[in-house]
């Protein structure tokens, strides 16, 4: 089910033992903005194929926003992604959901979802995307109505109410939002060609997301295998990126241009490996999913909390499963605007390529509560489809 995405060499300069942790399709659930809900992918139990669903947290209920079809029907509920894996966010207003997904390697499909229902969906195409499919992995740039999206020339910029595309020729970068600011990462121009015979400087800034102006804070020469994701804090002071070697795997923690904290996660031996990363409210936390192989067992998922001081890490299992090495990716994790909550969904993991074993009951969206020193977990069940998943993109 899972595509697995092409490395860019722009920052990608050391891998080691973090080699057996793939870039992989997959998608993080999405809280609405009074985190009253959340949006998370399902599966369509006759089909197979994935869904958009919501979760309404207060009535406990979950509703299908996105339905998915045959090339040779049309869903009565609304418009369908022929089980393409999604990725999702919310208006400002949490009136409307948005949804993404990979028609080809260079054209990614945008459906705007009224919550109420009294509206059609609106569907936009963003044609020429250097990756889509690592657009749906890394989740979408959206600031003040209007998506980012890196292109093969640099990115474009999608009004997502009128679907009037703005495009700016600035050469390979990934980009993020938080709030209503753009934040860029890229191989610096003049360096980027020597990343695959060494060190390459690298570079992080924002985006004017009015003039599509690129304005950098700092260049690095860290080694890093943070391309696939990279997190900046709330107010825009501190990034986090991933970097491996060939005996650890680590969170790298900068404050401008230097590295205030280096989180160790994981080893040849303890193979403890983090996924996309995800800032506290006050900055002083990383969360993030993980995996842990284990010895003649199926392997430990969960979600992990980072201290950015240096503390200990803490780890706490949501299910076993044993599946492909290279699709523990697929198993990403969100935060609520409050800081209370995480969410993971193991709809992907069913995917997994090759025989995958997991227990129909850990097919689930999760919520992690914070607020509870026992980090109480609660299950929202998603049903087993009645045939074979339906791979993506096909």
């Amino acid at each position: 089910m899972v595509h697995k995405t092409g490395v860019r060499n722009t920052l990608l300069t050391g891998v080691g033992f973090a080699a057996w942790l793939a870039y992989i399709l997959a998608c993080a659930p999405s809280f609405s903005p009074d985190d009253t809900k959340v949006l998370f992918p399902s599966i369509d139990s006759k089909t197979g194929a994935t869904t958009l669903a919501m979760y309404d947290r207060g009535a406990k209920t979950t509703r299908t926003l996105l339905v998915p079809r045959d090339s040779e029907q049309t869903s009565h509920v609304g418009e369908s992604h022929d089980g393409m894996s999604l990725a999702s966010a919310w208006s400002p207003d949490g009136q409307q959901a948005i949804a993404l997904w990979a028609e080809s390697k260079d054209d990614l499909r945008v459906a705007v979802i009224p919550i109420a229902g009294r509206e059609p969906i609106r569907l936009l195409d963003v044609p020429d995307v250097e990756d889509a499919s690592a657009v749906i992995m890394r989740g979408p740039a959206i600031a003040a109505g209007r998506l980012f999206v890196p292109t093969k020339d640099g990115f474009v910029r999608v009004d997502l109410a009128t679907g009037a595309r703005t495009s700016k020729d600035v050469g390979d970068l990934l980009i993020q939002a938080q709030g209503d600011a753009v934040y860029y990462t890229r191989g610096v121009p003049e360096g980027a060609q020597k990343a695959q015979n060494g060190p390459a400087k690298w570079e992080f800034g924002r985006v004017d997301p009015e003039t599509l102006a690129l304005k950098p804070t700092f260049q690095s020469e860290e080694k890093v295998t943070g391309d696939a994701f990279f997190a900046v804090n709330r107010d825009g002071s501190r990034l986090a990126v991933a970097q491996g070697g060939e005996d650890s795997w680590s969170i790298l923690v900068f404050d401008g241009p230097r590295v205030v904290r280096r989180i160790a996660v994981g080893t040849k031996q303890s193979k403890i490996g983090t996924y996309n990363l995800v800032w506290s409210p006050d900055g002083r936390l990383l969360y993030s999913t993980y995996r842990k192989e284990v010895e003649n067992g199926p392997n430990e998922f969960g979600v992990a909390e980072l201290p950015a001081d240096g503390a200990a890490p803490r780890y706490t299992p949501l299910l076993f499963a044993d599946i492909n090495k290279d699709d523990g990716g697929v198993f990403e994790v969100a935060l609520s605007h409050d800081g209370r909550t995480l969410a993971a969904a193991s709809t992907y993991l069913g995917f997994s390529s090759g025989k995958s074993r997991m227990k129909p009951e850990d097919l689930a969206l999760y919520l992690v509560d914070l607020s509870r020193p026992d980090r109480r977990v609660t299950k929202i069940s998603i049903a087993a489809p009645q045939t074979s998943p339906k791979p993506a993109g096909k």
